[in-house]
């Protein structure tokens, strides 16, 4: 096989890994939220670590943003909207700018995974904060709330980055393939 016709299969495969990824994005975000009366944790975040740690910045930045766009078509468009594409968008680009600078130069360890599993899931409660709060602005809803909640946030996302490292490391060497 050419050199020219294997990389366009793996192109092709990237493509397709992509979009199967967008797909899971949306198919978590809307059936495997888990809610509790203190917080609810989604694995939405889960294709697009996923995605950003084995095909880098820019595939992690696509799935993020169609993903999120496609939940935010399901949910309703807002003139707001934007504010709640962005940080899944950021997560992708930052995760697997990460991935790349930290676990594949570094020797491909466990603990460092973790570590910018952890990173993306603080970037991504950060911005959905900070989306929260620019959408109360926007919209002209009470922001006062916002201080008493963002303990559960916190919580929040260590359980997430806990749930989605658990994840991601078992699933990392087949999917390498």
């Amino acid at each position: 096989m050419s050199i020219q016709n294997q990389t366009r299969r793996l192109n092709v495969k990237r493509i397709a890994m992509d979009a199967m990824f967008i797909a899971m994005h949306i198919v978590f975000a809307s059936f495997f939220s888990f809610k509790t009366p203190i917080v609810e944790i989604s694995l939405a975040s889960l294709p697009v670590l996923l995605c950003a740690v084995l095909y880098g910045p820019l595939d992690g930045l696509v799935v993020g943003l169609c993903g999120a766009f496609v939940e935010q078509l399901l949910y309703g468009l807002t003139p707001t909207a934007p504010l709640w594409i962005l940080p899944a968008m950021l997560q992708g680009l930052a995760v697997g700018l990460l991935a790349r600078s930290l676990y594949y130069k570094g020797g491909r360890r466990a603990w460092v995974l973790v570590l910018v599993v952890a990173c993306g899931e603080l970037l991504l409660t950060a911005t959905n904060t900070a989306a929260l709060y620019l959408d109360a602005h926007i919209v002209g809803y009470s922001v006062k709330a916002l201080y008493l909640i963002l303990p559960t946030r916190l919580l929040n996302c260590v359980v997430r980055a806990i749930i989605s490292s658990a994840i991601i490391l078992p699933l990392l060497k087949p999917l390498e393939k």
